[in-house]
């Protein structure tokens, strides 16, 4: 068959097409045999699962065209090469192909292959790719290729590199790829880096996470092009003072690395938004850290670092500073110069009390001082009017003063394991939207509860409540109702008043029922009954079809 000068949106096989322009969907993984392709036009991306018997004679692709062999029992390549000059994009990931023919050099438009997850390949060397010069992303993660050879130097055009775990060496080569940008070795068994590496002028992502790099060249200073340096999960114990001259870096990982101290060139880094060090083994800051302007993000969770450095209060751009699980007792008083920060976590530290100066912080969202050492709400913590989220749970407080509902802005409130003995019902004021008080010693909801019309969390499980009001069927925007683990009994009928509840949870209760006003739930989706009383679900529930558990 032949169809000529249309526009289609399908291909039938054992056809032959003249000047047709085509729209495929590009959700759809195309199969097709005995076709050919004359003077077309592809506009949409085309991705083929199977091309049999096909050839594509001065066609043009918009987009990508894309043979997706991916996930198949494929051991060789099913392709005729010199009739897809045209292709883009060869993915051949988690494949059983043991060896590439050497037609593929045809493939002169190819510019992403996807070899990753290639097991089987035991026979295959990274020579056998070089014939294809024209290679922008080349991805090679869990293959059998353990060196990179000299000829690597022929992928000068190549914008991506990915390698993982069993390559050992680079070839001092690499510095060769002046059209490299993103180069990924994590996991891999790279122990050093060749000085050439300093050759890569437009390398902005360098990725060396879980490497057994222990040591970087001096000659990093010359990548002047990078933004991403990965060192996470490394053996570094410290940074060169070269560092300093990455002066378009700005995101800089060291987390779960053995880095031990920071040089004072790190102050030098004028682009630097993202600092993360959680994890490794920094004990102290230097007080250079003042000098990163453009720093956004500091992470310093789970480090044994004791005090800030007061320069910490000159980062005018900090709007996040994590230090949950550090070694840190108390804040400095500098802190409250950061007026743009909005996310402050020390959860988890020895921290008692928080500086008055921090009620400067009128940008300030997020609160959390979960498992800290405070006995009662910090007096600063009411002046912190734009909080939304404030994390109190696993602290020894055991009530919250009338000044919590001067946060205005207050959604967010979670008190679990607290020392919370009776339901805050002070806070009807606010507009509450999740309320977590799992795990206290609450042990009755007062009829009241119907102010909290924002309601739409509402966490009691491990409580000692034992029944709810019959005024919990008024809280209509409830969505999750976590009740597991109290010693409930019975639910009130008025539950099927919750018409937004998507969401109930009574497992290890001592429920023996439910009530049939659960029918009404239209909107329930999750209903949770494990280790309870009830023996025999009731005929009605069969009716709640929208129910996923």
């Amino acid at each position: 068959m032949q169809v000529k000068s249309k526009s289609l949106k399908t291909i039938e096989n054992q056809t032959s097409y003249f000047g047709c322009t085509f729209f495929l969907e590009e959700d759809i993984r195309y199969e097709i045999e005995n076709c050919a392709f004359y003077n077309c036009s592809f506009r949409t991306n085309a991705v083929f699962r199977k091309i049999e018997n096909c050839r594509f004679d001065n066609c043009n692709f918009s987009n990508i065209f894309c043979v997706d062999l991916s996930d198949s029992n494929a051991v060789v390549l099913p392709l005729t090469m010199e009739q897809l000059s045209c292709l883009t994009h060869l993915n051949l990931s988690r494949t059983k192909i043991t060896a590439l023919p050497k037609e593929i050099g045809l493939l002169s438009s190819l510019t992403h292959l996807f070899f990753d997850y290639v097991t089987e390949a035991t026979e295959i060397s990274i020579k056998e790719f070089t014939i294809l010069a024209s290679f922008a992303y080349l991805y090679l993660d869990e293959t059998p290729i353990t060196d990179l050879p000299q000829e690597i130097e022929k992928f000068s055009q190549c914008n991506y590199v990915y390698l993982k775990k069993k390559i050992n060496k680079l070839p001092k080569e690499i510095g060769l790829l002046s059209s490299l940008k993103h180069l990924s070795l994590q996991f891999t068994q790279i122990t050093e880096l060749p000085k050439e590496i300093g050759l890569l002028s437009s390398l902005t992502c360098l990725n060396l996470q879980g490497t057994g790099i222990t040591e970087f060249p001096k000659e990093i200073e010359q990548l002047s092009s990078l933004t991403h340096l990965d060192l996470s999960s490394t053996d570094i114990e410290k940074l060169p003072k070269e560092i300093g001259q990455l002066s378009s870096l700005t995101h800089l990982n060291l987390s779960f690395s053995k880095i031990t101290e920071l040089p004072k060139e790190i102050g030098q880094l004028s682009s630097l938004a993202i600092l993360d060090l959680r994890g490794s083994r920094i004990s102290k800051l230097p007080k250079e850290i003042g000098q990163l302007a453009a720093l956004t993000h500091l992470d310093l969770g789970n480090t044994t670092i004791t005090e800030l450095p007061k320069e910490i209060g000159q980062l005018s751009s900090l709007t996040h500073l994590y230090l949950r699980g550090a070694n840190i007792r108390h804040l400095p008083k500098e802190i409250g110069q950061l007026l743009s920060l909005m996310y402050l976590y020390v959860g988890r530290t020895k921290i008692g009390d928080l500086p008055k100066e921090m009620e400067r912080l009128s940008a300030l969202a997020h609160l959390d001082l979960s498992g800290t050492e405070i006995t009662e709400l910090p007096k600063v913590v009411a002046a912190l009017s734009s909080v939304t989220h404030l994390y109190l749970e696993n602290t020894k407080i055991s009530n919250l003063p009338q000044e919590i509902n001067e946060l205005s802005l207050l959604t967010h409130l979670y008190l679990k394991e607290t020392g919370i003995t009776e339901f805050p019902i002070d806070l009807a004021s606010l507009n509450l939207a999740c309320l977590d008080l799992e795990g206290t010693k609450i042990s009755k909801l007062p009829a009241k509860i119907k102010q909290f019309s924002s309601l739409t969390h509402l966490f009691l499980g491990k409580t000692e409540i034992r029944h709810l009001p019959k005024a919990i069927g008024e809280l209509v925007s409830l969505t999750h109702l976590d009740l597991q683990g109290t010693q409930i009994k019975k639910l009130p009928k008025e539950i099927g008043e919750l018409s937004s509840l998507c969401q109930l949870d009574v497992q290890d209760t001592k429920l023996e029922e439910l009530p049939q006003e659960i029918e009404h739930l239209s909107s329930l989706t999750h209903l949770h009954l494990q280790n309870t009383n009830i023996e025999d679900l009731p005929k009605w529930t069969e009716r709640l079809s929208h129910l996923f558990q």
